[in-house]
């Protein structure tokens, strides 16, 4: 028999995950798929997301957005300017329009105008079939639903499948979707998390809330709790991430591989040095000064290389990053080649945070690679016997 998938008491667990020191604010959410017509002939795909506005208040990466409200102080709305009555809505920009082929970017003031405008929502919902005999069990139908309502706000958060949702108020949302006049349970849970809170701590405190909500309040085996799960903000697209994640891994890797030859490269130019600086060496050596001290100066010599390099290498990388996209502009104005796109890589604009953690170890193996380069020419510098080099001089 098909049963919608609904948890009952959300606000109760609701009210329990909020206790959690870490998290700031949770709230009921509703997702579903459905098309959404613009206008005559102009029909769209959207992934709709019903929340509870109030509650997303303290999101502020949603907040900042929105196109109207992230300037607005206050709790977040679905209220239409101009229409008190009808049911608003936030729309995703990916979903009402396309970024120029060229520039890779929307237009907002088009988007913006678009606000007010009366669209309409098809979608799919539960329909309860009461039974023709006494004896039989009611059972639910899966129909078409139609949902008329204006865009009170365009979403616009610069990461491609997020600008391809659609916001409706929750009680609306669940209302088409099981036909109840209010909501008496929800699919999932949306958690705020304070900032600076590790998310594998969080996580596993939510789901002991759950495991304990499950058991007490719903009677849930194990085996029917366990079936839950915690998404990170990524949702679906931790998949995607973790990929990300791994290829990141394999070109550092291949990264590695290609200095590595910086070690040899060292060591040649050092070597020469040696070669041909031998009877420098030797006279300092016959002056009496140590061998350990003639090998200092080849490993000091490699060391002042690594931390010059190091150092442009972190100035020119750090401005590099930071004006990435600038670049990228540059390249596409000048060679007419577009090298990011956001349908490609899920991102509008390309990532320009600096990892400094990442950043140190890899100065410390450059650091190493330049002291082990020029570590075997030492060696051989430190061995030079001054008799042997001098007896014809």
């Amino acid at each position: 028999m098909l049963e919608p998938r609904r948890a009952p008491k959300y606000d109760i667990l609701i009210d329990r995950i909020e206790e959690i020191p870490e998290v700031e604010k949770a709230g009921p959410s509703l997702t579903g798929g459905g098309l959404l017509r613009l206008g005559s002939g102009d029909v769209r795909e959207a992934w709709i997301w019903g929340v509870d506005a109030k509650r997303e208040s303290r999101d502020r990466d949603l907040r900042q957005s929105l196109l109207r409200q992230s300037q607005q102080a206050g709790e977040l709305s679905f209220d239409v300017p101009g229409y008190p009555n009808d049911i608003g809505g936030w729309v995703g920009i990916g979903v009402i329009a396309e970024p120029d082929e060229q520039t890779d970017e929307y237009d907002l003031e088009a988007a913006r105008n678009l606000m007010g405008k009366q669209v309409v929502l098809t979608t799919s919902g539960y329909v309860r079939v009461e039974p023709e005999a006494a004896d039989e069990e009611p059972r639910w139908e899966i129909k078409r639903k139609v949902l008329p309502f204006r865009i009170s706000d365009i979403f616009h958060s610069g990461m491609y499948y997020k600008d391809k949702r659609l916001y409706l108020p929750y009680d609306e949302f669940y209302k088409l979707t099981f036909g109840d006049e209010s909501p008496v349970s929800a699919t999932s849970v949306r958690i705020i998390v304070r900032d600076g809170v590790e998310r594998a701590s969080v996580k596993a405190a939510i789901w002991q809330v759950w495991e304990r909500f499950a058991s007490e309040e719903l009677g849930r085996e194990p085996d029917a709790i366990s079936r839950a799960s915690i998404w990170g903000r990524e949702g679906h697209a931790d998949e995607f991430y973790d990929e990300l994640h791994k290829q990141m891994a394999v070109l550092l890797l291949i990264f590695g591989v290609i200095c590595s030859v910086t070690v040899l490269l060292i060591f040649c130019i050092f070597y020469m040095i040696v070669m041909t600086k031998q009877k420098d060496i030797a006279i300092i050596k016959s002056c009496g000064a140590a061998s350990s001290s003639a090998a200092f100066i080849f490993l000091g010599f490699g060391t002042c290389v690594g931390i010059v390099g190091s150092a442009l290498g972190i100035v020119l990388g750090y401005v590099v990053t930071k004006n990435i996209n600038t670049l990228e502009d540059w390249v596409r104005i000048v060679f007419g080649m577009k090298l990011w796109r956001s349908s490609v890589y899920m991102f509008e604009k390309i990532p320009s945070e600096v990892n400094w953690p990442a950043v140190w170890w890899i100065v410390l193996a450059a650091l190493a690679a330049c002291v082990i380069g020029a570590l075997i020419p030492a060696v051989v510098a430190a061995r030079l016997r001054p008799v042997k080099i001098l007896r014809y001089e």
